[in-house]
């Protein structure tokens, strides 16, 4: 659902951006919609990393271990549901 989700979201701003942008920077504006979703990607990709080593800390098993029954997962969901609410 989550996949779904985003290919209607990716196409709905690319139409944004190709329609609302004047036709001299059209590029600039396809380009700026595309730099979106890799800045996203790094902050995504740079706080599992940062939640990976303060959960590993101290010697406690991080959030993300590879085995599913010491792992943590559900406190990483309940982080994102509560980072979404306060958005």
């Amino acid at each position: 659902i989550y996949g779904v989700a985003d290919v209607f979201t990716m196409v709905g701003l690319q139409e944004f951006f190709y329609d609302q942008v004047p036709i001299e920077l059209r590029s600039i504006g396809m380009a700026l919609n595309l730099s979106i979703f890799g800045v996203g990607s790094f902050l995504s990709s740079l706080m599992i990393s940062v939640i990976d080593k303060v959960t590993s800390q101290s010697g406690q098993t991080s959030w993300f271990d590879n085995d599913l029954n010491k792992a943590h997962l559900d406190y990483f969901y309940w982080l994102l549901a509560c980072l979404s609410s306060i958005g």
